[in-house]
């Protein structure tokens, strides 16, 4: 089975799961993200491992990121985490914000790690890399629109054309 496959399956399976806890008021609640509306897509984001929209009630994975780091631990505790946004949306309303003690409360209830962003996880790799003449470089994923030239800011905290940028395209 492969890694696109497997995240798929386990997210789908806990969408479908009720999980039972006490909430931040201590009051006994049973919530499943696919009553509350919540459906499962996996999108293009290079940057982002999970996230939750509240406005459309998706629970999205990143694909790129998904394909880099295959470990099932990583993707259940991925979908875990963004299940406890759209849960504690769900209780508090707009009482909660981001990574706040509601959703930390949420995120143990589901039996996600409690803390936002996971350091062992590998990003995608970039489109492009970009060199500085002093020899820095560092991985892009897009272009910039921006027509005007760019400098290292390592290098310099201005522009400076003794550090201009120059893009490699990758792949």
């Amino acid at each position: 089975m492969t890694p696109q496959a497997q995240a798929q399956r386990l997210a789908e399976e806990f969408i479908l799961k009720t999980f039972s806890f006490r909430d931040g008021f201590g009051n006994q609640v049973s919530l499943c993200a696919y009553d509350l509306g919540y459906r499962f897509k996996f999108n293009n984001k290079k940057r982002a491992v999970g996230t939750c929209s509240y406005r459309f009630k998706t629970i999205e994975l990143s694909l790129a990121i998904i394909k880099a780091n295959p470990e099932l631990e990583t993707v259940e505790n991925t979908i875990r985490h963004e299940i406890a946004h759209a849960f504690a949306k769900h209780i508090y309303g707009t009482r909660t914000k981001g990574h706040d003690r509601y959703w930390k409360h949420t995120a143990r209830a589901c039996g996600a790690n409690d803390v936002a962003g996971n350091k062992t996880v590998v990003g995608a790799a970039g489109k492009y890399t970009v060199f500085c003449k002093a020899g820095h470089e560092f991985p892009r994923h897009k272009r910039p629109t921006t027509l005007h030239k760019q400098s290292c800011a390592k290098c310099s905290n201005k522009y400076n054309p003794t550090y201009s940028l120059e893009y490699k395209q990758n792949y």
